[in-house]
Order: C-alpha cells, then sequence, then structure tokens
C-alpha cells in the first residue's frame, strides 16, 4: 500500500462521504482503530490500507464490533469467519467482538484504551447507543477522533459527523441523569 493509494482513497474514493475518515486517519497516523458496525468490512479494509501507509502491520490494531451473523436486514450480513478471514492477514492484532454496541463494549472497552479512530455505523440510532456512551470514554485519548454515521433523510446516502470529547461526555452525564431520575 503505497502513498498514492492512500491518496486515491482519502480524494477519489467511493462513497464520498468515506474520503473524510480515510483523510483523517492519514492526518492522525492512526494505528488503533475501532469500528461498531461493520457493514461488509470494505470500509475496515480502507481504513486498514491507510493505516498501513503510516505503521508497520504489527503495528496496526483493529477492533470490530458487529452483529455479524445475528444482523437481520435485506444485505447478507458479513460473518465472523468471512471477516476475519478478510482482515487478518492485514493487521498486527485483530479482535472482533459479536453483538449489540452497549453489551460488546461492556466486553471489550478497557482493552481499546488509547483508540486513535472510533466510527460508528449508520446501523445504530441514538437508541442503540444510549447506554453504550458510558463506554466510550476510557476508550480515549486526547487526539482520539470519532465519527457517526448517518443517514440523511432526503437521499440514500450517509454521511459522517465528527463526535467531539465534550459531546461524548455530555451524552454520559445525560444517561446517568436520566438513569437517577428513572431510580
Amino acid at each position: 500500500m503505497g502513498l498514492i493509494s492512500c491518496f486515491y482513497l482519502s480524494y477519489l474514493s467511493q462513497p464520498r462521504c468515506e474520503q473524510q475518515l480515510y483523510r483523517v486517519a492519514a492526518k492522525i497516523r492512526a494505528s488503533r482503530i475501532v469500528e461498531i458496525g461493520m457493514s461488509n468490512g470494505r470500509r475496515a479494509r480502507r481504513m486498514i490500507e491507510v493505516a498501513r501507509c503510516y505503521h508497520t502491520m504489527s503495528q496496526i490494531q483493529y477492533t470490530g464490533i458487529d452483529l455479524f451473523e445475528a444482523r437481520s436486514g435485506s444485505d447478507p450480513p458479513l460473518s465472523l469467519k468471512q471477516a476475519f478471514q478478510m482482515l487478518r492477514p492485514m493487521v498486527g492484532k485483530l479482535q472482533l467482538t459479536p453483538g449489540d454496541p452497549c453489551t460488546a463494549l461492556a466486553r471489550v472497552a478497557n482493552g481499546l484504551i488509547a483508540s486513535d479512530l472510533i466510527v460508528i455505523s449508520a446501523d445504530h440510532d441514538e437508541a442503540d447507543l444510549v447506554h453504550a456512551w458510558f463506554y466510550l470514554p476510557r476508550m480515549l485519548h486526547p487526539q482520539t477522533v470519532v465519527f457517526w454515521e448517518y443517514f440523511v433523510r432526503q437521499s440514500r446516502e450517509t454521511r459522517f459527523v465528527h463526535i467531539t470529547h465534550d459531546e461524548i461526555a455530555a451524552r454520559v452525564r445525560n444517561r446517568q441523569t436520566n438513569s437517577l431520575r428513572a431510580a
């Protein structure tokens, strides 16, 4: 993987909305990537390819959280085995965790301290993530970048919004406040 390929992914690849992820991954030289919702695995491969422009394979850590075979929808789900076979040759440390965001993060968040790039798929809405936000602060370091993909209602496209550390902390506080009110 060379710099020309990184340039292609960052400025010319499709879907266009993902170019932002690849540019940021290159800018921060991400080596520890967490993706919540893997879809077909293409975005994971591409983020890892960008990381390989700046790091050796042994330095790259990728964690994918997904429902895998339990995912419902019209597209055939990426199986855990397929994801492993596709990504294992590309990274030094690969961790694939089946489950919804909250239960999966409850199991693995402590091992994901100091992640560089966290991407949350449009497969997960606010209701899916209400309890999962609690685990994100422990995964962050000052330069960690978090993106959340969302569907644009007028078109069938998605876009990514950058979620700041302060916004994550506010979501955690809101969850805790709502939990106290319910009690």
